[in-house]
């Protein structure tokens, strides 16, 4: 078994000035960071598992708070102060061509030319802390044609209907 640590930290400045007709003068000075720190398990060619730690953080918010987030709390992610673990997933590679993901991690689907933009998806863009719980499925074609699968879902509705004796004997499967 191998193990990898990765990671990255992004930072920026964000200042706003603004004089209102009144004589009012607000200013305002802010310095985000977003550090990410991953443990990776390649256990062989085909299997591997990633586990890693993301904070959003800023100069004008000191209130620290951790959770494992059911959803993403806003529309671009964490709020700053918050903490979380963005990737918790199981990778199998059962050839060069196939890739499935299965747990929480992070998609990405850029296009090139004319459309570029309108049917992006990407998380944790800029500063931003997002994710995505589900299984995606990638095929490399030979041709160069590269075909993803994304099925989105919610952990803990997963965990509650497939587990329930875990949490209740009422409880069933349901598929």
């Amino acid at each position: 078994m191998e193990f990898s640590l990765n990671g990255d930290v992004r930072a920026s400045f964000f200042s706003r000035e603004r004089d209102d007709r009144n004589g009012k003068e607000e200013s305002t000075h802010e310095l985000r960071f977003r550090p990410r720190v991953g443990i990776g398990a390649k256990f062989n060619e085909q299997w591997r598992m990633q586990v890693r730690f993301a904070g959003r953080y800023s100069t004008r918010d000191s209130n620290l708070h951790f959770k494992i987030f059911d959803n993403i709390p806003t529309q671009d992610g964490l709020r700053q102060g918050d903490s979380t673990f963005d990737e918790i997933y199981v990778e199998y590679r059962p050839a060069d061509i196939w890739e499935i993901l299965v747990g929480r991690f992070q998609s990405k689907a850029l296009l090139k030319g004319v459309a570029e933009k309108s049917l992006d998806r990407e998380d944790s863009t800029f500063t931003n802390i997002t994710w995505t719980d589900g299984v995606q499925i990638k095929y490399k074609a030979e041709n160069g044609w590269n075909t993803v699968s994304l099925q989105p879902f919610h952990i803990n509705t997963l965990i509650h209907h497939c587990y329930p004796q875990i949490f209740s004997k009422e409880e069933r499967c349901h598929h």
